[in-house]
């Protein structure tokens, strides 16, 4: 029979081989054309935009300025004359600068005839008992007690407010991050080699940055080398490697034109979409390639002369379904409320098609125009074959796991029970400065800050009289320092700050002597009358509007988790709603606040996804297969993976954070993959076969070693993720890696032990195939038996 006879219609897609992957090469080259360079952000705008608390912060911030000042603070030995003077050099330099818009230190107290010029300074400095008076008056100042200068005056401290918009989407990121490396430049020039340390939350959120940037440059290549180097151990074939990197590689490329395509930004959650991508892309390749070669070495006279297409009517259905799944589980993280997981589940599960779309554009026609002459000569029949060792070392493990049943059993109860009491142990926590490690800059700056100053984080609170009121008034000042006592008893709360020291600050250092009592209705005129002059105007409007019913309180907390600072606000606000009289209202925002409710609720939200993505994908193989009872077996070993998983993360006190709970959303679909195949085999199988052992045992010997292949590449390449610098990342790399690695063990024991125990799925409904030859029913499967085509 001649060969045009057995090719279907679609084979006319590889009639000219030369021309799918020509199509595909100009694509990827007008990709890279428009793909890069991709801008770096982590805004705060774009995470919470529309956030009811993010509209009280953006309030805050119009009314009272903002509170991400950032704090230099600089060894001194000791309060002397020369490191006055160089606190006051440093704090006149800042407060020069246009991307400055306001600063304190120190120097702030000095008397009028001393803060003019350094001439000034030095003359008010030459008298006796001057720098006493000077630490005296930082001592009583509430303004300045544990901010502005240390404990025994070891280090000295600048506040600078830094003039540049908070959100403003790329714009607002631009201008802070220009004015950050402004500061950097004028305090490194101003000390010159000399030791400081720079610390607040724009330098927390320009370290992120700079690790993702690292991450990217380190992680993406290395991905790239461990994918190939897997490769090169699976098929030994230079011909393999290259077309498979190749489609892989170009699928990255059309990924990369649609962030910028859609303006889209790199974060700290994309720097891990790189290599998932590389690896669900060469996962797929790994199971068309294994189905490429099975053809090409069994191939027989009177079929098709090219393997390449002969291998898509079977390999086709499996990878679409496998590529459908991972698309739900990455596409379910689009689900979540912050925008930079949205989009890095969408363009996941867009790179994921892609990948699928650049498989099948690339490699047939490729190996139909070179792998003839690379393709080894077939084997004879029932020969056993040197690459088909995994296959038969699989074979041999269903072999063992249907001896030994009841052993299976109960190792299946005891990781159960393992796993749920891990489960019970879990910690819940996650904090934005959680992924920096313990030996990061930024992290020993805080550490010395919190040991000499106080700690750095803060709540702000907005409280509003009701009309006809003030807190310029003796009832208000009486409401202020009462709200003050209350909530300095509040669990987690070390200080607070509002207009009432300010006005205690004030009369303490016209008196010359530390106030503690409440100003009088006479003295709160004169104070008032005092502060509402220029410059002192900037102590009154950093804690009250020009209407006097609007005051913020600043609350010095100890907690940094999310759901530690959130517990801390809520027993904060309801202890403020008790004590404040009737019609008055209070809010409490701030940019530590909106990182703790930022992480609780991708948290949750990922939670949800992954809900929703397993019910999807049991939909899928409930439809594909006609059974639900194959869905739910199916649901077996693809969960119990991810209960192991976080068991061992509670063993090991690892917290579940907005990281690690994305590992269940990318996880269930890309170990469902392994099962998808396992089922389409099984179900051929089991057409021919009258018993299901024998029928898997033939499956384990032929998707053997795409599964353990398919497991090895995708742990290996996960696991690059632990070379980040990003500490959150590390725990997804490395806890995904285990979880795949979970995942093999359960597809290859529990799988083939759960339709031994429910015989019945999958099994034919009527005679087996006509032509088909049925197994002797007797004995457990042969593990050298030839595969089943």
């Amino acid at each position: 029979m001649g060969h045009s006879e057995y090719r279907p219609r679609w084979a006319l897609l590889y009639r000219w081989p030369w021309l799918l992957p020509l199509v595909g090469v100009t694509i990827t080259e007008l990709c890279l054309a428009f793909a890069f360079p991709v801008r770096v952000a982590n805004d705060l705008d774009s995470l919470l935009h529309g956030d009811p608390a993010y509209l009280v912060y953006r309030d805050f911030i119009e009314h009272l300025g903002t509170d991400e000042s950032v704090v230099v603070f600089f060894p001194c030995g000791g309060l002397t004359r020369e490191s006055v003077l160089d606190l006051f050099d440093l704090t006149t330099l800042l407060g020069r600068q246009p991307w400055v818009r306001r600063t304190a230190s120190m120097t702030d107290l000095l008397p009028d005839e001393a803060c003019g010029s350094r001439p000034e300074l030095q003359r008010w400095l030459e008298r006796p008992l001057s720098l006493s008076h000077l630490a005296s008056s930082c001592a009583r100042t509430r303004l300045a007690r544990g901010r502005l200068a240390s404990r025994e005056f070891s280090h000295l401290s600048v506040v600078v407010r830094l003039n540049a918009p908070v959100g403003g989407g790329a714009a607002g990121q631009e201008a802070r991050r220009e004015a950050l490396t402004r500061l950097h430049e004028t305090v490194c020039r101003h000390f010159r080699g000399r030791p400081h340390h720079l610390l607040g939350y724009p330098i927390v959120e320009e370290r992120v940055l700079e690790l993702v940037k690292t991450s990217n440059t380190i992680l993406v290549p290395l991905a790239t080398l461990v994918g190939s180097a897997v490769l090169l151990m699976v098929f030994r074939s230079l011909l393999f490697l290259v077309v498979a990197m190749g489609s892989i590689l170009s699928a990255l490329v059309w990924t990369l034109a649609a962030f910028r395509l859609r303006d889209y930004t790199l974060n700290p959650f994309s720097t891990m979409l790189f290599p998932l991508l590389l690896t669900v892309g060469l996962t797929t390749t790994i199971y068309v390639l294994t189905a490429y070669l099975a053809h090409a070495r069994t191939r027989r006279p009177g079929r098709w002369d090219d393997p390449e297409l002969a291998v898509l009517p079977e390999v086709a259905p499996p990878t679409f379904m496998c590529t459908v799944t991972t698309f739900i589980g990455f596409l379910s993280l689009a689900w979540t409320d912050v925008p930079e997981i949205r989009n890095f589940g969408i363009y996941d599960a867009v790179g994921t098609v892609f990948c699928l779309v650049a498989i099948f554009l690339f490699i047939p026609p490729l190996l139909k125009m070179f792998g003839a002459r690379w393709l080894p000569a077939p084997a004879a029949a029932n020969q056993p074959r040197a690459h088909d060792v995994v296959g038969l070392a699989v074979a041999r493990l269903v072999r063992l796991v249907f001896a030994h049943r009841p052993l299976v059993a109960v190792g299946f109860c005891l990781l159960v029970a393992t796993s749920l009491e891990g489960l019970r142990r879990l910690p819940v926590e996650s904090a934005s400065i959680g992924g920096l490690y313990d030996d990061d800059p930024v992290i020993e700056a805080k550490r010395l800050y919190s040991r000499l100053f106080e700690p750095i984080f803060s709540l702000q609170l907005l409280i509003r009289l009701p009309a006809r009121r003030s807190f310029l008034d003796l009832e208000g000042q009486r409401t202020l320092t009462g709200l003050q006592e209350r909530l300095r008893r509040v669990p987690g709360v070390v200080s607070s700050l509002s207009v009432a020291d300010v006005l205690l600050d004030v009369s303490s250092f016209i008196s010359k002597k530390e106030k503690l009592d409440i100003p009088t209705e006479r003295e709160l005129s004169l104070l008032t009358r005092f502060l509402d002059s220029e410059p002192r105007r900037g102590l009154m409007d950093a804690f009250l509007t020009d209407s006097d019913r609007l005051a913020r309180m600043q609350l010095t907390v100890d907690r940094e988790g999310s759901l530690a600072i959130l517990d801390c606000a809520d027993r904060v606000r309801r202890a403020a709603e008790a004590f404040l009289p009737a019609g008055s209202s209070v809010q409490i925002t701030g940019r530590h606040l909106l990182s703790a409710m930022t992480h609780r609720d991708t948290m949750v939200n990922e939670v949800t996804s992954f809900a929703m993505s397993l019910a999807a994908i049991l939909t899928v193989i409930a439809v594909i297969f006609r059974s639900v009872g194959v869905a739910l077996v199916a649901a077996v070993p693809n969960l119990l993976p991810l209960a192991m998983t976080y068991g061992t993360m509670g063993w090991l006190g690892v917290p579940f954070n907005i990281a690690t709970g994305m590992i269940p959303c990318i996880l269930i679909g890309l170990v469902v993959d392994d099962t998808i195949h396992y089922l389409f085999r099984y179900r051929e199988h089991r057409l021919r076969s009258s018993r299901p052992v024998l029928a898997l045992g033939k499956t384990a010997r032929q998707v053997g070693r795409a599964v353990v292949s398919t497991a090895l590449i995708l742990s290996a390449g996960i696991l690059v993720l632990a070379f980040s610098r990003f500490k959150m990342i590390v725990q997804f790399g490395l806890f995904t890696g285990l979880a795949v690695s979970y995942g093999l063990v359960t597809e290859l024991v529990f799988t083939p032990a759960l339709f031994m125990l429910f015989p019945g799925l999958l099994a034919p409904a009527a005679r087996p195939v006509r032509g088909a030859r049925v197994d002797d029913p007797g004995g457990p499967p042969r593990c050298a038996e030839t595969p089943s085509r």
